[in-house]
């Protein structure tokens, strides 16, 4: 559900021990205030309390400081703080509150209870009319009593067994937010040296105010795999050099042409393993040998 015009907040909020916890802390007062305004602003934007904008960009603690009017180091103390005491989780880079049920389903919640008292009620009405017809023992009450409460413990169950499908289904969608850092991690596989590779150039391009969203990144890698033509050890070289050159994009690797000078002093080892170590008495050399043209 989305663009909810209320929300359930329990009366006894200020009671509870992780809320006293937080009011003791120096910025307390505030922190509890960011609280509150992420529980409104998951029930007026977000789905299932997966702070995740049109279902695909997960919400980073710069847009909420943006949102909220808040200095990031505000709301980056605040989200240590709640991830700490089990009251938001960080799922792949998405940011969600495990317990949402309690403030955004709770009106299903009381439909529910009210169905199942009015099958109770019912169930109990036969029940009793049974009675007055058949004029049962006592054995036979006693029987009955003890299939209300099978009846009502069933009830109960299929409640519960509703809420943990709910859980599942709020941490599934969690899970499947696509964030640029999720998706470097699968294409790098367990290539350790790549993934690196590619966390530092995304890390560059939040530095420079370019952040890449998850479909810019999809693309990214697919420009990355076409240059490397599939291979890792190039795609390695290709984020390096992207990195150095603070560029935005990747392309081809700059290669030093064949039979250059460049060229040649890079491989002199291999070439002859004596040469002069000096480069400029290295390239007259080369030149007298008719190695190097003029």
């Amino acid at each position: 559900m989305t663009g909810m015009k209320w929300i359930k907040i329990d009366t006894g909020i200020f009671d509870d021990s992780k809320i006293r916890l937080i009011e003791s802390m120096p910025e307390g007062n505030t922190l509890i205030v960011i609280w509150l305004r992420l529980l409104v602003l998951a029930g007026k934007e977000f789905t299932n309390g997966v702070f995740v904008i049109n279902d695909k960009i997960a919400c980073t603690d710069e847009m909420l400081a943006t949102i909220f009017g808040k200095p990031i180091a505000t709301i980056r103390l605040a989200l240590e703080t709640f991830q700490k005491l089990n009251m938001i989780d960080l799922i792949d880079g998405a940011y969600s509150i495990p317990s949402w049920h309690k403030y955004q389903s709770a009106d299903k919640y009381e439909i529910n209870r009210a169905r199942d008292r009015k099958r109770l009620q019912e169930w109990r009405k036969k029940q009793q009319d049974k009675e007055k017809l058949s004029k049962k023992s006592t054995t036979s009450q006693n029987e009955t009593f003890q299939k209300r409460n099978e009846t009502q413990t069933e009830i109960e169950e299929e409640v519960e067994v509703e809420r943990e499908k709910e859980k599942e289904i709020n941490k599934e969608k969690a899970v499947a937010v696509k964030t640029p850092l999720s998706l470097i991690r699968k294409f790098s596989g367990e290539n350790k040296d790549l993934f690196e590779a590619l966390k530092a150039w995304l890390e560059m391009r939040k530095k420079m105010r370019r952040p890449l969203t998850g479909r810019a990144t999809q693309q990214a890698l697919k420009k990355l795999n076409e240059l490397s033509g599939g291979n890792q050890d190039v795609m390695v070289q290709i984020v390096d050099q992207t990195s150095l050159k603070g560029w935005l994009t990747f392309y081809p690797l700059k290669e030093n042409k064949p039979g250059t000078l460049g060229s040649v002093l890079e491989h002199m080892d291999e070439i002859i393993p004596d040469a002069p170590e000096d480069d400029q008495a290295t390239t007259a050399w080369l030149r007298e040998e008719g190695i190097l043209d003029d």
